[in-house]
């Protein structure tokens, strides 16, 4: 008989661990998903608003699978939400994570120019006429993705948010493979 997690694993045979234990596992594991997930939204609004570090496109897209993850968590930590239900919303937080990662690194490249990014975003048009000018003026300025707002051991806030996004979704993965949990009544 296993005495751990595994294919064989039965909770009942492990006294230390009781069904309301497993759902309090559950619980947390989607309100950290929350917690996580309001935590990084607000460090990048105080970016914005209490240092004025403007974003660019690329930046405003990076915090939709935060809001995402946000809404999700707090969902699915509701009592009445049985743990099966809680292990396909972290197994979607992963896959947001992991999309959020995808777009951080992307926007990371633009930035240590590793390739060049959309005419949107870094400002590049090709043609460019007086007609254009006089419309660009009447706009609102844009923020080029091309420009770092300020980097810390050499990783733009882009490159952070890409390997935290990356650590949260391997995380997620891993909370989602722990069967023992998910299974519980």
């Amino acid at each position: 008989m296993a005495t751990g997690p595994g294919p064989r694993y039965n909770p009942a045979m492990n006294p230390t661990m009781s069904t309301s234990s497993f759902s309090a596992f559950s619980t947390a594991t989607v309100g950290s998903i929350a917690v996580v997930s309001a935590a990084a939204l607000g460090l990048a609004f105080i970016a914005q608003y209490g240092f004025s570090l403007q974003p660019c496109e690329l930046c405003l897209l990076q915090r939709l699978p935060y809001a995402a993850t946000l809404v999700f968590g707090l969902m699915a930590a509701m009592p009445v939400v049985p743990p099966q239900a809680r292990r396909q919303v972290v197994a979607l937080c992963a896959a947001l994570f992991a999309f959020n990662a995808a777009l951080a690194a992307y926007h990371a490249g633009i930035e240590y120019r590793w390739w060049q990014g959309p005419t949107a975003c870094t400002g590049h048009t090709g043609d460019f006429d007086l007609g254009d000018l006089a419309a660009a003026l009447g706009r609102p300025g844009r923020i080029s993705c091309e420009d770092a707002a300020f980097r810390v051991f050499g990783i733009s806030m882009a490159g952070g948010n890409a390997i935290f996004c990356a650590a949260l979704a391997l995380g997620c993965a891993w909370a989602t493979r722990r069967r023992a949990v998910w299974d519980a009544p």
